[in-house]
């Protein structure tokens, strides 16, 4: 039976290695847990050749739906600053044995032992520290044997304080404030934690944390979508405000809008905007953010992007340009196909932290008769293969 380690050695020689620029030597990786973990796939790699190993990738991607884009994708950009401890986000996988239960990173293909890094050098010290006190919390919760699924741990740069969400079978919520009551009075940063149980939200302390992005400042809960980069997030935004150009200034959607990153930052630049989410959470976020901003010309609004396409066409209003920054899986051919019937904007910027997709909804759209113009590559992700990705595509 394969193991974890030797399955991904098998994918570093066969996924990553065509795409090592030419002439480049190896490191040793930084994280001694690297040749079986199934987090980081690049951490054997000199960072400036990880930018250039990310947009041969893309443009591998590109190339193999028909699309040619050497010569309008910018190179990728990043910073060797930053290249490790910047995720504000961890999910830690949960199996029990010997009786007790385990967080850690899941292996490499999925099977196999978990991954028990004592800590991990890509995400933030504060998540590093917050999983120690949860793991020395966890005796004082037994009945989560055979039943906590995972726990998630985001941190705030801006406020250095982190925040806890468990996906768990058992459901006494009492379990849970007691477990994070003990992981606070050991990691003073650790602001508290929460679990949901059909649908009601039971918290001890707060879940809620804040970021600030050049001149915005977004609260968002641990529960909902927040970019995972927080170093990086005001070179992506102004990525995303370079595309934007030109376009009319009136009116501007949103899609996929979360806590309000894009809408909010962009809010001096358009008369008007709408966000559209479909997650109630993120939607209230987002509300909130703009109050906190003074910024009065953004409505945010929970729908489905392709029902509020269909509304706005109906009223008459033509949107200057449309972002949409979809989840890993991308926008779909629903979403597509109404971008391409409705055509509610002649300039969409796309947004996307999974190339792959991004690949297949520019295909799609290119192919219902908007045309690639820029791609600009934003290195969110260093030492992993994910990349986040900016296009703008007009009809």
């Amino acid at each position: 039976m394969d193991t974890p380690r030797d399955l991904k050695k098998a994918y570093l020689e066969e996924k990553i290695a065509p795409f090592i620029p030419s002439g480049t030597e190896l490191v040793t990786p930084p994280c001694k847990y690297f040749d079986v973990c199934g987090g980081c796939q690049l951490q054997h790699i000199p960072y400036s050749a990880q930018l250039e190993w990310k947009r041969n990738h893309l443009l591998h991607l590109l190339k193999a739906k028909g699309i040619e884009a050497s010569d309008i994708t910018d190179k990728t950009r990043g910073s060797s600053e930053t290249a490790l401890a910047y995720r504000n986000k961890a999910d830690f996988s949960a199996r029990t044995w010997d009786g007790q239960v385990h967080l850690g990173y899941r292996p490499h293909g999925g099977k196999g032992e978990l991954v028990e890094a004592d800590e991990c050098p890509i995400v933030l010290p504060a998540v590093n520290k917050a999983l120690a006190a949860i793991r020395e919390s966890l005796p004082l919760a037994p009945a989560l044997a055979k039943k906590l699924v995972s726990v998630v741990v985001r941190c705030s740069l801006y406020e250095n304080k982190s925040a806890i969400l468990y996906h768990s079978k058992h459901k006494d919520e009492s379990v849970y404030e007691t477990l994070t009551r003990k992981a606070c009075e050991i990691d003073e940063n650790l602001a508290g934690g929460t679990f949901v149980k059909k649908r009601k939200e039971y918290i001890y302390g707060t879940s809620e944390l804040t970021e600030k992005v050049d001149h915005v400042e977004l609260t968002y809960s641990v529960r909902s979508f927040f970019q995972a980069n927080p170093q990086l997030l005001p070179e992506l935004c102004k990525a995303v405000k370079e595309l934007t150009e030109p376009c009319d200034k009136g009116v501007m959607m949103d899609i996929f809008c979360g806590v309000g990153l894009f809408a909010l930052y962009l809010s001096s630049s358009f008369e008007e905007i709408y966000g559209i989410e479909s997650a109630p959470c993120s939607v209230a976020m987002a509300t909130k953010n703009a109050e906190k901003n003074g910024v009065k010309s953004v409505k945010f609004v929970r729908d489905m992007a392709q029902e509020r396409f269909r509304q706005f066409m109906a009223t008459g209003i033509e949107p200057g340009l449309v972002i949409l920054d979809p989840p890993r899986s991308g926008l779909g051919e629903i979403v597509v196909e109404s971008l391409n019937s409705l055509r509610p904007s002649p300039v969409l910027v796309l947004v996307s932290c999974n190339p792959h997709t991004l690949a297949d909804d520019i295909s799609g759209l290119t192919a219902g008769g908007y045309k690639l113009e820029r791609v600009i590559p934003v290195d969110m992700f260093p030492q992993t293969e994910h990349l986040e990705v900016v296009a703008r595509l007009t009809r």
